[in-house]
Protein backbone atom coordinates (compact mmCIF):
# COMPACT_ATOMS: atom_id res chain seq x y z
CA UNK A 1 0.00 0.00 0.00
CA UNK A 2 0.94 3.62 -0.49
CA UNK A 3 -0.02 5.27 2.80
CA UNK A 4 -0.25 8.94 3.74
CA UNK A 5 0.04 9.80 7.43
CA UNK A 6 -0.86 13.23 8.77
CA UNK A 7 0.99 13.48 12.07
CA UNK A 8 1.98 17.04 12.87
CA UNK A 9 3.97 15.79 15.86
CA UNK A 10 6.56 13.36 14.50
CA UNK A 11 10.22 12.39 14.82
CA UNK A 12 12.68 13.85 15.66
CA UNK A 13 10.29 15.29 18.27
CA UNK A 14 10.63 13.00 21.29
CA UNK A 15 7.40 13.99 23.04
CA UNK A 16 4.62 11.44 23.48
CA UNK A 17 2.64 13.05 20.66
CA UNK A 18 5.12 11.73 18.11
CA UNK A 19 5.60 8.21 19.47
CA UNK A 20 2.52 6.47 18.04
CA UNK A 21 2.83 7.45 14.38
CA UNK A 22 6.63 7.32 14.32
CA UNK A 23 6.45 3.72 15.49
CA UNK A 24 3.60 2.80 13.13
CA UNK A 25 5.24 4.41 10.08
CA UNK A 26 8.46 2.52 10.69
CA UNK A 27 6.57 -0.74 11.16
CA UNK A 28 4.65 -0.17 7.91
CA UNK A 29 7.85 0.36 5.91
CA UNK A 30 9.34 -2.77 7.45
CA UNK A 31 6.28 -4.64 6.16
CA UNK A 32 6.99 -3.37 2.64
CA UNK A 33 4.52 -0.48 2.49
CA UNK A 34 5.33 2.97 1.14
CA UNK A 35 4.77 5.73 3.70
CA UNK A 36 4.67 9.52 3.45
CA UNK A 37 4.25 11.63 6.60
CA UNK A 38 3.15 15.26 6.70
CA UNK A 39 4.58 16.79 9.88
CA UNK A 40 5.62 20.07 11.44
CA UNK A 41 9.18 21.29 11.01
CA UNK A 42 11.33 20.32 13.99
CA UNK A 43 12.02 24.01 14.71
CA UNK A 44 8.46 24.17 16.06
CA UNK A 45 9.56 22.09 19.05
CA UNK A 46 12.04 22.64 21.85
CA UNK A 47 15.55 21.70 20.71
CA UNK A 48 16.03 19.60 23.85
CA UNK A 49 13.12 17.41 22.76
CA UNK A 50 14.47 16.47 19.32
CA UNK A 51 15.83 13.09 20.35
CA UNK A 52 13.70 10.56 18.47
CA UNK A 53 15.32 8.89 15.41
CA UNK A 54 13.56 9.50 12.08
CA UNK A 55 12.62 6.22 10.34
CA UNK A 56 14.92 5.84 7.34
CA UNK A 57 12.43 4.67 4.71
CA UNK A 58 9.69 7.16 5.53
CA UNK A 59 9.28 10.18 3.27
CA UNK A 60 8.55 13.34 5.26
CA UNK A 61 6.70 16.38 3.95
CA UNK A 62 7.80 19.04 6.42
CA UNK A 63 5.51 22.03 6.94
CA UNK A 64 5.81 25.27 8.88
CA UNK A 65 3.45 26.29 11.67
CA UNK A 66 2.05 29.80 11.22
CA UNK A 67 1.25 31.91 14.25
CA UNK A 68 -2.25 32.80 13.07
CA UNK A 69 -4.46 29.77 13.69
CA UNK A 70 -6.83 30.25 10.75
CA UNK A 71 -3.99 30.98 8.33
CA UNK A 72 -2.14 27.95 9.65
CA UNK A 73 -5.11 25.64 9.02
CA UNK A 74 -5.52 26.99 5.46
CA UNK A 75 -1.79 26.63 4.83
CA UNK A 76 -1.83 23.04 6.10
CA UNK A 77 -4.88 22.27 4.00
CA UNK A 78 -3.16 23.47 0.83
CA UNK A 79 0.01 21.49 1.58
CA UNK A 80 -1.90 18.31 2.40
CA UNK A 81 -4.20 18.50 -0.63
CA UNK A 82 -1.23 19.15 -2.91
CA UNK A 83 0.52 16.10 -1.43
CA UNK A 84 -2.59 14.00 -2.06
CA UNK A 85 -2.84 15.20 -5.67
CA UNK A 86 0.75 14.17 -6.35
CA UNK A 87 0.86 10.97 -4.32
CA UNK A 88 -1.53 8.29 -5.64
CA UNK A 89 -2.19 7.10 -2.10
CA UNK A 90 -4.37 4.13 -1.17
CA UNK A 91 -5.32 5.35 2.29
CA UNK A 92 -4.61 8.12 4.79
CA UNK A 93 -4.24 8.12 8.58
CA UNK A 94 -4.78 11.43 10.35
CA UNK A 95 -3.38 11.34 13.88
CA UNK A 96 -4.83 13.87 16.32
CA UNK A 97 -3.90 15.93 18.32
CA UNK A 98 -2.76 18.38 17.24
CA UNK A 99 -6.22 18.81 15.71
CA UNK A 100 -5.64 21.21 12.81
CA UNK A 101 -6.31 18.53 10.20
CA UNK A 102 -9.85 17.97 11.51
CA UNK A 103 -10.97 21.16 9.76
CA UNK A 104 -10.27 19.84 6.26
CA UNK A 105 -9.72 16.07 6.45
CA UNK A 106 -13.20 15.41 5.00
CA UNK A 107 -12.03 16.84 1.67
CA UNK A 108 -9.74 13.86 1.15
CA UNK A 109 -12.80 11.71 0.58
CA UNK A 110 -15.13 14.27 -0.96
CA UNK A 111 -12.60 15.59 -3.49
CA UNK A 112 -10.28 12.65 -4.11
CA UNK A 113 -12.18 9.61 -2.84
CA UNK A 114 -9.17 8.85 -0.64
CA UNK A 115 -10.37 6.80 2.36
CA UNK A 116 -9.01 8.05 5.66
CA UNK A 117 -8.75 6.91 9.25
CA UNK A 118 -8.94 9.37 12.13
CA UNK A 119 -6.59 8.21 14.87
CA UNK A 120 -7.51 9.81 18.19
CA UNK A 121 -4.33 9.84 20.22
CA UNK A 122 -6.29 12.04 22.63
CA UNK A 123 -9.95 13.10 22.70
CA UNK A 124 -10.49 16.51 21.11
CA UNK A 125 -13.71 17.86 22.61
CA UNK A 126 -15.46 17.54 25.96
CA UNK A 127 -12.39 16.00 27.55
CA UNK A 128 -13.16 14.57 30.98
CA UNK A 129 -10.93 16.01 33.70
CA UNK A 130 -11.42 16.77 37.37
CA UNK A 131 -9.15 19.79 36.94
CA UNK A 132 -11.27 21.46 34.28
CA UNK A 133 -10.68 25.14 33.51
CA UNK A 134 -13.00 27.55 35.30
CA UNK A 135 -14.11 31.15 34.84
CA UNK A 136 -13.51 32.90 31.51
CA UNK A 137 -11.08 30.22 30.30
CA UNK A 138 -13.57 27.48 31.13
CA UNK A 139 -16.30 29.34 29.25
CA UNK A 140 -14.05 29.65 26.19
CA UNK A 141 -13.33 25.92 26.30
CA UNK A 142 -17.05 25.14 26.42
CA UNK A 143 -17.74 27.49 23.51
CA UNK A 144 -14.94 25.90 21.50
CA UNK A 145 -16.29 22.43 22.20
CA UNK A 146 -19.79 23.44 21.14
CA UNK A 147 -18.69 25.10 17.90
CA UNK A 148 -16.08 22.51 16.93
CA UNK A 149 -18.38 19.54 17.41
CA UNK A 150 -19.79 20.34 13.97
CA UNK A 151 -16.27 20.14 12.54
CA UNK A 152 -15.67 16.86 14.33
CA UNK A 153 -19.02 15.43 13.21
CA UNK A 154 -18.20 16.21 9.57
CA UNK A 155 -14.72 14.70 9.80
CA UNK A 156 -16.12 11.53 11.36
CA UNK A 157 -18.97 11.27 8.85
CA UNK A 158 -16.65 10.81 5.88
CA UNK A 159 -14.02 8.73 7.67
CA UNK A 160 -13.60 5.08 6.72
CA UNK A 161 -12.73 4.22 10.31
CA UNK A 162 -12.23 5.88 13.68
CA UNK A 163 -9.43 4.53 15.87
CA UNK A 164 -9.31 5.32 19.57
CA UNK A 165 -6.69 4.39 22.13
CA UNK A 166 -9.10 3.46 24.93
CA UNK A 167 -12.50 1.82 25.29
CA UNK A 168 -13.91 4.87 27.08
CA UNK A 169 -12.98 7.16 24.18
CA UNK A 170 -14.67 4.77 21.77
CA UNK A 171 -17.89 4.68 23.81
CA UNK A 172 -17.85 8.46 24.18
CA UNK A 173 -17.67 9.11 20.42
CA UNK A 174 -20.28 6.45 19.64
CA UNK A 175 -22.73 8.01 22.07
CA UNK A 176 -22.08 11.62 21.07
CA UNK A 177 -22.39 11.10 17.32
CA UNK A 178 -24.62 8.01 17.27
CA UNK A 179 -22.02 5.91 15.47
CA UNK A 180 -22.22 2.22 14.73
CA UNK A 181 -19.88 0.03 16.74
CA UNK A 182 -18.05 -1.21 13.63
CA UNK A 183 -17.22 2.38 12.63
CA UNK A 184 -14.80 2.51 15.57
CA UNK A 185 -11.93 0.35 16.76
CA UNK A 186 -9.64 0.50 19.78
CA UNK A 187 -5.92 0.11 19.15
CA UNK A 188 -3.87 0.81 22.25
CA UNK A 189 -0.59 2.61 22.44
CA UNK A 190 2.22 0.32 23.51
CA UNK A 191 5.79 0.04 24.65
CA UNK A 192 8.77 0.02 22.31
CA UNK A 193 10.97 -3.07 22.26
CA UNK A 194 14.20 -1.22 22.93
CA UNK A 195 17.50 -2.73 24.00
CA UNK A 196 19.04 -0.98 26.98
CA UNK A 197 21.40 -1.71 29.83
CA UNK A 198 19.22 -2.59 32.78
CA UNK A 199 20.19 -1.03 36.08
CA UNK A 200 19.57 -2.39 39.53
CA UNK A 201 17.84 -0.43 42.30
CA UNK A 202 19.81 0.85 45.26
CA UNK A 203 19.26 -1.05 48.47
CA UNK A 204 19.71 1.88 50.87
CA UNK A 205 16.75 3.83 49.44
CA UNK A 206 13.28 2.99 48.19
CA UNK A 207 13.53 4.70 44.81
CA UNK A 208 10.49 5.80 42.82
CA UNK A 209 10.78 6.97 39.22
CA UNK A 210 8.38 9.14 37.26
CA UNK A 211 8.78 10.10 33.60
CA UNK A 212 6.92 12.78 31.69
CA UNK A 213 4.51 15.44 32.89
CA UNK A 214 3.73 16.14 36.50
CA UNK A 215 1.50 19.08 35.65
CA UNK A 216 -1.42 16.70 35.04
CA UNK A 217 -2.03 16.91 38.78
CA UNK A 218 0.52 18.99 40.70
CA UNK A 219 -1.53 19.04 43.91
CA UNK A 220 -1.61 15.22 44.04
CA UNK A 221 2.14 15.11 43.40
CA UNK A 222 2.85 17.56 46.20
CA UNK A 223 0.68 15.61 48.61
CA UNK A 224 2.53 12.44 47.67
CA UNK A 225 5.94 14.06 48.20
CA UNK A 226 4.81 15.38 51.58
CA UNK A 227 3.78 11.85 52.50
CA UNK A 228 7.12 10.47 51.32
CA UNK A 229 8.85 13.04 53.54
CA UNK A 230 7.19 11.56 56.60
CA UNK A 231 9.32 8.43 56.13
CA UNK A 232 12.71 10.23 56.17
CA UNK A 233 13.62 8.75 59.57
CA UNK A 234 13.18 5.19 58.28
CA UNK A 235 16.21 2.98 57.76
CA UNK A 236 15.34 3.06 54.05
CA UNK A 237 14.25 6.61 53.09
CA UNK A 238 12.12 7.25 50.01
CA UNK A 239 13.53 9.10 47.00
CA UNK A 240 11.50 10.22 43.96
CA UNK A 241 13.31 10.94 40.68
CA UNK A 242 11.65 12.78 37.79
CA UNK A 243 12.74 12.40 34.16
CA UNK A 244 11.43 15.14 31.91
CA UNK A 245 11.09 18.90 31.64
CA UNK A 246 11.38 20.75 34.93
CA UNK A 247 7.96 21.73 36.22
CA UNK A 248 7.66 24.19 39.07
CA UNK A 249 9.96 24.25 42.10
CA UNK A 250 9.35 20.79 43.51
CA UNK A 251 13.05 20.09 44.01
CA UNK A 252 13.42 23.27 46.05
CA UNK A 253 10.23 22.54 47.99
CA UNK A 254 11.08 18.88 48.70
CA UNK A 255 14.91 18.73 48.67
CA UNK A 256 15.09 15.56 50.76
CA UNK A 257 12.78 13.41 48.67
CA UNK A 258 12.68 14.79 45.10
CA UNK A 259 15.30 14.97 42.34
CA UNK A 260 15.09 16.37 38.80
CA UNK A 261 16.97 14.29 36.21
CA UNK A 262 16.15 16.45 33.17
CA UNK A 263 15.04 15.46 29.67
CA UNK A 264 16.45 12.19 28.33
CA UNK A 265 16.02 10.17 25.16
CA UNK A 266 13.76 7.13 25.19
CA UNK A 267 16.52 4.57 25.69
CA UNK A 268 18.22 6.52 28.47
CA UNK A 269 14.85 7.12 30.13
CA UNK A 270 14.12 3.40 30.15
CA UNK A 271 17.59 2.64 31.51
CA UNK A 272 17.10 5.15 34.32
CA UNK A 273 13.64 3.84 35.18
CA UNK A 274 14.95 0.28 35.23
CA UNK A 275 17.06 1.29 38.22
CA UNK A 276 14.00 2.20 40.29
CA UNK A 277 12.14 0.01 42.76
CA UNK A 278 8.75 1.44 41.85
CA UNK A 279 7.34 3.54 39.01
CA UNK A 280 5.05 6.47 39.67
CA UNK A 281 2.34 7.93 37.46
CA UNK A 282 0.25 11.02 38.16
CA UNK A 283 -3.01 11.79 36.35
CA UNK A 284 -6.15 13.90 36.61
CA UNK A 285 -8.32 12.76 33.71
CA UNK A 286 -11.26 10.44 34.13
CA UNK A 287 -10.66 8.92 30.70
CA UNK A 288 -7.56 8.07 28.70
CA UNK A 289 -4.44 6.05 29.40
CA UNK A 290 -1.63 8.13 27.95
CA UNK A 291 1.52 6.44 26.68
CA UNK A 292 3.83 6.34 29.67
CA UNK A 293 1.89 3.54 31.34
CA UNK A 294 2.93 1.18 28.54
CA UNK A 295 6.62 1.97 29.03
CA UNK A 296 6.14 1.26 32.72
CA UNK A 297 4.47 -2.05 31.89
CA UNK A 298 7.43 -2.97 29.68
CA UNK A 299 9.77 -2.58 32.66
CA UNK A 300 7.49 -4.85 34.69
CA UNK A 301 8.00 -3.03 37.97
CA UNK A 302 5.38 -2.16 40.60
CA UNK A 303 3.39 0.96 39.72
CA UNK A 304 1.84 3.56 42.00
CA UNK A 305 -0.92 5.70 40.49
CA UNK A 306 -1.72 8.98 42.23
CA UNK A 307 -4.50 11.39 41.37
CA UNK A 308 -8.09 11.06 40.24
CA UNK A 309 -9.64 7.73 41.16
CA UNK A 310 -11.48 5.87 39.91
CA UNK A 311 -10.43 6.67 36.36
CA UNK A 312 -9.74 4.62 33.26
CA UNK A 313 -6.01 4.66 33.98
CA UNK A 314 -6.33 4.00 37.72
CA UNK A 315 -8.42 0.90 37.05
CA UNK A 316 -5.88 -0.38 34.54
CA UNK A 317 -3.12 -0.02 37.14
CA UNK A 318 -5.29 -1.59 39.82
CA UNK A 319 -5.81 -4.60 37.57
CA UNK A 320 -2.18 -5.68 37.91
CA UNK A 321 -1.02 -7.83 40.80
CA UNK A 322 1.34 -5.14 42.08
CA UNK A 323 -0.40 -2.00 40.87
CA UNK A 324 -1.40 0.50 43.57
CA UNK A 325 -3.89 3.37 43.40
CA UNK A 326 -3.67 6.32 45.78
CA UNK A 327 -6.37 8.96 45.72
CA UNK A 328 -6.00 10.16 49.32
CA UNK A 329 -3.20 10.80 51.81
CA UNK A 330 -4.32 7.83 53.87
CA UNK A 331 -4.00 5.55 50.86
CA UNK A 332 -0.56 6.97 50.06
CA UNK A 333 0.65 6.34 53.61
CA UNK A 334 -0.71 2.80 53.62
CA UNK A 335 0.82 1.90 50.25
CA UNK A 336 4.24 3.38 51.04
CA UNK A 337 4.38 1.68 54.44
CA UNK A 338 3.51 -1.65 52.85
CA UNK A 339 6.17 -1.24 50.16
CA UNK A 340 8.81 -0.30 52.72
CA UNK A 341 8.00 -3.49 54.60
CA UNK A 342 7.91 -5.69 51.51
CA UNK A 343 8.52 -4.33 48.01
CA UNK A 344 7.76 -6.78 45.18
CA UNK A 345 10.15 -6.82 42.23
CA UNK A 346 7.59 -7.22 39.45
CA UNK A 347 4.30 -5.68 38.38
CA UNK A 348 3.00 -9.08 37.33
CA UNK A 349 4.06 -12.59 36.36
CA UNK A 350 1.78 -12.53 33.29
CA UNK A 351 2.93 -12.26 29.66
CA UNK A 352 2.93 -8.58 28.66
CA UNK A 353 3.48 -8.90 24.88
CA UNK A 354 0.00 -7.60 24.04
CA UNK A 355 1.02 -4.21 25.48
CA UNK A 356 3.86 -3.76 22.97
CA UNK A 357 3.68 -1.33 20.05
CA UNK A 358 4.67 -4.15 17.71
CA UNK A 359 1.55 -6.07 18.72
CA UNK A 360 -0.65 -2.99 18.33
CA UNK A 361 0.99 -1.99 15.02
CA UNK A 362 0.18 -5.43 13.62
CA UNK A 363 -3.48 -4.79 14.48
CA UNK A 364 -3.25 -1.47 12.63
CA UNK A 365 -1.85 -3.12 9.50
CA UNK A 366 -4.67 -5.66 9.60
CA UNK A 367 -7.19 -2.81 9.79
CA UNK A 368 -5.63 -0.93 6.86
CA UNK A 369 -5.57 -4.04 4.70
CA UNK A 370 -9.27 -4.66 5.39
CA UNK A 371 -10.11 -1.09 4.40
CA UNK A 372 -7.98 -1.43 1.27
CA UNK A 373 -9.96 -4.49 0.17
CA UNK A 374 -13.32 -2.73 0.49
Amino acid sequence: MNILILSLAYAPFSGVGAARMTSLSQYLTEQGHKVTVVCYDSKVFNEQELLRPIPEKVKRVVVDRLNNRIKNINYLKNRVLKTVENGKFNICISSVGPYETMFFIHELWRKYRLPYVIDYRDPWLYEKSTLAEKGIIGLKVKMRDFLCQFVERRAIKYAAKIVEVTDYCKRDLIQRYHLSDDKCQVIYNGYEKTLFHEKYPRKDYLTLGIAGKISYNVSAMKLFLQTCGEFTDCTRPIRVKHIGKKEGDLQEEFPETYRECGVKGYQETMETLSGMNILLIVYSHLSGLGTKIFDYIALNKPIIYIGTAPSELSEMVRGFENGYVCGTKEEMTKVLKGLLDNCPKKLTEENLTEYSREYQNAKYVELLEKLRRK
